[in-house]
Parts: structure tokens; sequence; C-alpha cells
């Protein structure tokens, strides 16, 4: 009886893992549906208002204001999360955010709020279709056309923005791949000839998994580290030239500001 009831433990204490971690990877893989999503960003919108009262006042600041200082806690189960404060160079709390998806990548939700304003973003089949204090306002699609809520294209974009960051060794150092080649800045083009650069950012992450790292066998020096830490960096401002725009038209860089720093400065991976 000992024996059989031991060897039921051992089968369960293998088998019930693996289980959870198959349903983990199913439930991460399928695609929510626009119930699940709109159940989803309304709980995003109270958790990000109940935040807002440890925010400074916006009182129409300055685009320059806007940098990729994250105060934030994330976690990575099912669903990856992101929450946390965007900061000033002051370390001021500007802007309150959450930023929710699924561990395959697809399927992201931001909502992002000042004292003045809310922002909702959804990314879905490269589009990021965006709500201003509620209302439709229009998308970006693939991050080159912006397109109003008629559907007309209202500014452009070159932004190019690589699926996948490598990482390659020279003289037994890892190089971040955007460090050497990738573009460092892009710009938005409106009719009215007005052009604004926006400085893009990077993973800020203190730490990142070792790509290279080898748990057995014969390791070089680069192979041994599981987890890597990373030098620190300064924050920077997303948009630092003054440019005169129209309320439209700083709107619009406004939400690209902020989506930049909310969506590129952390990497779940």
């Amino acid at each position: 009886m000992f024996v059989i009831f031991f060897t039921i433990f051992i089968v369960l204490m293998f088998v019930v893992p693996i289980i959870l971690i198959i349903l983990v990877i199913t439930k991460g893989l399928k695609s929510r549906n626009n119930h699940e999503l709109k159940t989803e960003k309304e709980q995003m919108i109270q958790k990000v208002q109940g935040m807002v009262k440890n925010l400074s006042p916006w009182n129409n600041r300055e685009l320059s204001e806007i940098i990729n200082h994250l105060n934030y806690i994330s976690s990575r189960i099912i669903f990856s999360k992101l929450k946390g404060y965007l900061m000033t160079f002051n370390n001021e709390h500007i802007i309150a955010f959450q930023r929710i998806e699924k561990v395959s990548g697809s399927d992201v939700q931001i909502v992002a709020q000042s004292t003045d304003f809310r922002i909702f973003y959804q990314l879905k089949n490269f589009e990021i279709s965006i709500e201003y204090n509620d209302s439709y306002i229009g998308k970006i699609v693939n991050f080159k056309h912006i397109l109003n809520s008629n559907g007309e294209i209202i500014a452009l974009l070159d932004r190019i923005d690589p699926a996948f960051r490598f990482e390659f060794i020279s003289n037994g150092n890892l190089i971040p791949f955007g460090n050497q080649k990738e573009q460092r800045s892009y710009e938005l083009h409106f009719p009215s000839g007005k052009k604004v650069v926006l400085n893009k950012s990077f993973n800020k992450k203190p730490f990142e998994k070792n790509p290279f790292y080898k748990p057995r066998g014969f390791k070089a020096s680069h192979q041994k580290v599981p987890v890597l830490s990373r030098e620190k960096y300064q924050a920077y401002s997303i948009i630092n030239e003054p440019i005169r725009l129209d309320s439209e038209e700083h709107k619009w860089a406004m939400i690209l500001a902020i989506y930049e720093c909310i969506y590129y400065s952390y990497d779940f991976i």
C-alpha cells in the first residue's frame, strides 16, 4: 500500500506541474475575444484612476518633459503586466499607466493617465487604436501612417521597429545590436509641413537573460552567467526640439511620446 501511494505521489509531483505549464502556455497563446479585452480595459482604467492621486499636476507641460524614466513593477505569468509612472528629470510622477499583453506579445493594451487626460492604446495586428478621454480619435498603422477617426491619413512616420533585438559578442563582451546599427530617432510629418523628431527609447531593465548562457559542459566566460546586469542609463527626452504645433498636432506628438516611453522602455523578454 505504501508503495502504491508513494508511486502516485511521485507521478503527481511531476505530472501536475507539467499540466499547469501546458495550461499557462495554451492560455497565453489563445487570442482573447472582444469581451475579454473590454473587461480588461475597464479594470485597467479603474486601477490607473486609483494612481492619479500620486501625480503632480499636468498643467500643459512641455513635450520635452516626457522622458523615458519609469518607476514600475512588473509580472509575467499568463499575461505580462507593467504598472507604474512616467517621471520627470526632477522625479515627479506625471503619468500613471498600466500595460498588459499576452506572453506571446500580442493583444497589447495600455492605459496612460495624467491629471488632465487619459489615453488608451490597443495594439493588435500591427495597428494601434487610440482613444483620448474615452473617445476614439484614430489609429497608427504599421507605425507608418496616422489615421483620424474618419480613416483619413493625417500624419506620416518613419519608425523602424524590428521584431527581434539581437546581440553579438565583441572581444568576449555582449554588445546590444541596437546601440550599433539600430535607428536612434524617427520623424513625425504633418500635412502642414511641420516635422517632429522623436528619440527612440530602448529597454531600461536593470538586468536581462544571457542568451549565450550554458548550464552544463564547457563554458566560455560569456556563457557562465545566466543573468546579465545592464549599465545604468541616463533618461532623455523623447522630443527635445521646441516646435510650434497646433492643438491636434501637439496631441498626436504627445500620444506618440507617451507610447514610446511605456511600450519601448521595458521589454518583457
